[in-house]
């Protein structure tokens, strides 16, 4: 946090508590799909709609149904106003805590790779489809949970990782699962 928060404190900064009722508190303590984003919401007034942007408790897995129903989309009342970046972090740790299993669930994913040039230094995107084996290969590795991982270096021909005899590949990240497969 205090690379990127600044002026921000660590995780026991006063930004980072949300007041909150009991249900909903120990809900968001035991489930890392549970975040709070900002939303467009229509604000109503005796006179007039308005539209204005609320923070809402957002629910990314609905397997538990009655957690979703009671806590989705809920407007949070109280939010301090330094609470942004800590809940910009518990909504990142949300996504890419879910990351790795979509990676090597096994099927063929389209990725974007940033690759350098070892003689010129220049960085460029590339974009590659790799089966679920190469996947899988890179990223289970028996690896904790943990969404911080270290980067792998792998060899050996058809390795989505060698980028080609003169470049290196600095990062690889899979997505675009809903593109087409090449036929």
């Amino acid at each position: 946090m205090h690379k990127y928060g600044g002026v921000y404190g660590d995780i026991d900064d006063a930004g980072n508590l949300i007041p909150l009722r009991q249900d909903p508190h120990t809900t968001f303590n035991s489930h890392r799909s549970f975040v709070i984003v900002p939303k467009e919401v229509a604000i109503r007034s005796e006179t007039s709609v308005d539209s204005g942007r609320e923070y809402v408790v957002h629910h990314f897995s609905m397997d538990d149904e009655e957690v979703w129903r009671s806590h989705h989309t809920v407007i949070i009342e109280t939010l301090h106003r330094r609470a942004r970046p800590y809940i910009f972090a518990r909504f990142a740790w949300a996504v890419f805590s879910k990351f790795k299993f979509f990676v090597i669930a096994g099927l063929r994913r389209r990725t974007i790779r940033l690759v350098k040039d070892t003689g010129s230094g220049n960085i460029a995107y590339q974009t590659d489809w790799a089966g679920g084996d190469d996947l899988f290969s890179l990223y289970s590795a028996g690896r904790s949970q943990s969404v911080s991982s270290k980067r792998k270096k792998t060899q050996g021909e058809g390795s989505i990782s060698q980028a080609g005899s003169n470049k290196a590949a600095i990062r690889c990240t899979a997505n675009a699962a809903s593109l087409p497969l090449p036929r």
